[in-house]
């Protein structure tokens, strides 16, 4: 039986929440989960939760997928896709940092990110709770620890680079993981924090935001709150990206208008060619500030380098 528990909210330690909205979940849709918001500070979060001991039962076994069923056309494009991304992503934390500097990549799934990184000459270390994740990404030859972030108990000022890419909005204290982050960077390392960003596209989504996930998405956080987390952390934002994705809006209005969004995944022209206007609004609402769907917070401790 799972476990349901209430909390106040992490990053003020208020307990007075305004009810937002209830969404079923996509693994159990007997179940639903309560989105609220804190009155005082603005965070949203679902509230009751599944506890610690009970979050698990939620999550399929996705991290190590095995091989699509697509033809080899689609596969061969959404791997040139999605290579064209992770590189891009490499280029942009090789700025932060050159080889051998040491990286630490939480959440890192099978460690084909950190593989990469490795490759390139860095110092890398990996971070992950599934235990099918971590053997995958062990033999490769990588160095990835089983277990949550405070539980590696890593040296204090030991990492140049911290990627929390996706992550905060998994786990139950993102306040407990952020203050772990700055314990064991390098005074004047860099930390990199990402995911969802409830904007305007969640707000007029509402319960049929395709970025939801509830409940292994805990947390939806807007760059206000997120921003108040990494601050009060003891980090020093540097700046934060707004990234579009017109796959997560197109999605979100299936939603809305009751469309299986996987019926568009047998047909990847249509599909493509479906999103295409989606991109532009996307990328329009990002460049016009009004909202975007997912974000990034670079940011950096402080310190005597």
């Amino acid at each position: 039986m799972v476990e349901l528990e209430y909390v106040q909210c992490d990053l003020c330690g208020k307990n007075l929440t305004k009810f937002l909205f209830a969404v079923r979940s996509e693994v159990c849709p007997s179940e639903k989960f309560n989105i609220v918001k804190c009155v005082n500070c603005g965070l949203i979060y679902v509230n009751p939760r599944p506890s610690r001991s009970s979050i698990l039962n939620y999550y399929k076994e996705e991290i190590c997928k095995p091989a699509h069923t697509d033809g080899d056309s689609i596969r061969r494009f959404k791997a040139a896709f999605l290579k064209l991304l992770r590189d891009f992503d490499i280029w942009a934390v090789e700025s932060f940092g050159k080889p051998p500097a040491k990286i630490l990549d939480v959440g890192c799934g099978d460690g084909e990110y950190l593989k990469k990184l490795k490759n390139l000459g860095f110092e890398t270390y990996g971070v992950d709770i599934n235990p099918r994740a971590v053997e995958v990404a062990r033999r490769k030859g990588l160095n990835v620890f089983l277990g949550e972030l405070h539980e590696a108990k890593y040296p204090d000022n030991f990492f140049d680079v911290i990627i929390l890419k996706d992550v905060l909005e998994h786990v139950h204290s993102p306040t407990s993981v952020l203050e772990e982050a700055f314990r064991i960077l390098k005074p004047g390392g860099i930390l990199k924090v990402g995911g969802p960003s409830f904007g305007v596209e969640a707000r007029m989504s509402s319960r049929f935001w395709s970025l939801l996930n509830v409940p292994q998405h805990l947390y939806f956080f807007t760059p206000q709150t997120l921003s108040l987390l990494v601050r009060k952390a003891g980090f020093s934002i540097e700046r934060v990206v707004h990234q579009p994705s017109g796959a997560a809006l197109l999605k979100s209005i299936c939603k809305m208008v009751s469309i299986e969004p996987s019926i568009l995944e047998k047909n990847l022209y249509l599909k493509y060619t479906i999103q295409a206007p989606f991109e532009l609004l996307s990328s329009f609402l990002c460049k016009t500030q009004l909202g975007s769907s997912a974000m990034t917070i670079i940011a950096r401790k402080r310190g005597k380098e």
